[in-house]
């Protein structure tokens, strides 16, 4: 049995539902094109209780569901595409998944999570924070540290 998944530009767009329901997966990669994006009609599912790494790079899906990955020592998220609302609340939800993590890798291209909405990261001791200038980031950047309570090492960079 397999611990390590990935899926790397590969089209989905016809898939309605993105549905990893895998036990032992210990490393999950869902890469995508960003830059071929169109219509994203799929929801993305995982139940991976014993995922140690996870890589999502893709505009935001339809949803969300991921199962509490209480494993999870690393996770790599590059996600663009939140013009409205609905994506910022669907977007949220993705990173909310993931809150058991111990070091966060985020590259975005807009402020796309509500840090209202976003739960206490605990076990987070290492951030690393990738986007392209300020532009409203920084005052979201600021609410989202305040959710990271245990936070030892702090890397930005706006040149991405």
């Amino acid at each position: 049995m397999s611990e390590d998944l990935a899926f790397i530009e590969c089209d989905f767009y016809n898939t309605s539902v993105i549905n990893i329901q895998t036990p032992s997966l210990k490393r999950f990669i869902l890469d995508f094109d960003l830059g071929g994006f169109g219509d994203i009609n799929y929801v993305v599912v995982i139940n991976a209780p014993n995922l140690v790494y996870f890589q999502y790079t893709d505009v935001v899906a339809q949803g969300y569901t991921l199962s509490t990955m209480k494993s999870l020592e690393k996770a790599h998220i590059s996600i663009c595409g939140c013009d409205t609302i609905d994506s910022q609340t669907i977007a949220t939800h993705l990173i909310q998944g993931i809150c058991n993590v111990r070091s966060l890798r985020l590259t975005i291209d807009e402020v796309i999570f509500q840090t209202s909405r976003l739960l206490i990261f605990y076990n987070l001791i290492e951030f690393k924070f990738l986007g392209r200038g300020f532009n409203g980031r920084e005052t979201w950047l600021v609410e989202f540290l305040h959710c990271v309570l245990n936070l030892k090492t702090l890397i930005l960079n706006f040149s991405v």
